[in-house]
């Protein structure tokens, strides 16, 4: 996952990709649903003849809790591909296993009121324990203040996002139905999420502002949104590949982590070999690149200086006269000297007159 892109409106060279979403301080969230950047320059024939993908949110299945040797968290999303048509395994996730074996363990624990293995198992899989598996919806919006970025939704806060746009595109008897997703006719929702206890609920209706209406006060009114394309522009910089949110491993390499990690931290040595010892040869890479060039660059020969007998010369009388006539020649310029000069710059017509225009080279040749 790349969270960082270039700045080329600001001081700094980088500027950090945005996340939103539901968290212990967050309890209302208003935003418009982007379409998927193109990954293309922006306003390039490539970018211009490529349409959007129809696809404004994805599903990931994130590991959390392993780490590298120096005890840095290496997240990254699971393997796991299950068969919904079978409910069979299609690519295995050794990582899920463990979580979910753990996680059976502590529930037993605390059915059979298990007291003395239930805190080292809570310090595992708990509330604020080392491993969980974070399931979300995940997409590109925009917030009222203009900041773009990904959000991620937990399934029954989507579901209910999910509801409300396709009752707006259905419509109703007193409403024509409209995509809120489109491009000149968009909406903002916002989103509540209320918690009562142990239950949590969220809420999602159309944002409206509240404007000024001569003789009746303040009202509330729908925003409707136009994406521009100064904002398409920046969501190539600011907005994020839903294919590629997070780090991926193969079955294999997920496996290797989980079987090499200490299982109280989470440290894994796998880790350092599968993502950092990769990030150093392709940083290396990079760097290597970037120096031949500059290299290169710097080896570039300069041009030579022009001599008499490569310049194309527009007007012969001129250059002639220049050469006998030079206030920086010597007083007196013997013949021998002057002559051959002269022929030189006579042959350098001759030889580049055929390149000159039509009209240019009758002139050359004395035709008025």
């Amino acid at each position: 996952m790349n969270d960082w892109t270039p700045n080329h409106g600001g001081n700094n060279q980088f500027k950090k990709k945005e996340h939103f979403g539901f968290d212990k301080d967050t309890s209302s969230i208003t935003f418009r649903i982007l379409p998927q950047p193109k990954g293309l320059k922006f306003g390039s024939p490539k970018y211009n003849n490529t349409p959007f993908n129809d696809t404004w949110h994805k599903y990931h299945s994130v590991i959390f809790g392993f780490k590298n040797m120096e005890g840095k968290h290496r997240i990254f999303e699971s393997p796991l591909v299950r068969n919904n048509k079978t409910k069979m395994t299609d690519v295995p996730c050794a990582a899920s296993d463990r979580i979910n074996e753990l996680r059976a363990k502590l529930e037993e624990a605390r059915v059979t009121g298990n007291g003395a293995i239930q805190p080292k198992l809570n310090s595992l899989v708990g509330l604020k324990g080392v491993y969980s598996i974070n399931n979300n919806q995940h997409m590109n919006v925009m917030l009222l203040d203009g900041t773009i970025g990904e959000l991620k939704l937990k399934h029954k806060a989507f579901l209910q996002l999910k509801v409300e746009i396709d009752k707006l595109r259905a419509g109703s008897d007193k409403e024509v139905g409209f995509d809120p997703l489109s491009f000149n006719n968009g909406r903002f929702f916002t989103m509540t999420r209320n918690t009562l206890g142990r239950d949590t609920t969220f809420n999602v209706v159309v944002y409206k502002e509240q404007v000024e209406v001569p003789g009746h006060g303040k009202m509330d009114k729908t925003l409707v949104h136009v994406i521009t394309p100064e904002i398409l522009a920046r969501l190539e910089k600011e907005g994020y590949d839903l294919n590629n949110i997070h780090l991926k491993v193969t079955s294999e390499e997920c496996a290797q982590i989980v079987a090499e990690s200490d299982l109280m931290s989470g440290k894994s040595p796998a880790c350092n070999r599968i993502f950092d010892d990769k990030w150093k040869v392709e940083r290396e890479a990079r760097k290597a690149n970037y120096e031949a060039a500059e290299a290169l660059e710097q080896q570039e020969p300069e041009p030579d200086e022009p001599t008499v007998s490569t310049v194309i010369v527009t007007d012969v009388a001129s250059r002639v006269s220049s050469v006998v006539t030079s206030p920086n020649a010597a007083t007196a310029v013997p013949v021998n000297v002057v002559q051959p000069v002269v022929e030189q710059v006579k042959a350098a017509v001759v030889e580049n007159i055929n390149d000159l225009p039509d009209d240019e080279w009758f002139k050359q040749l004395g035709v008025k």
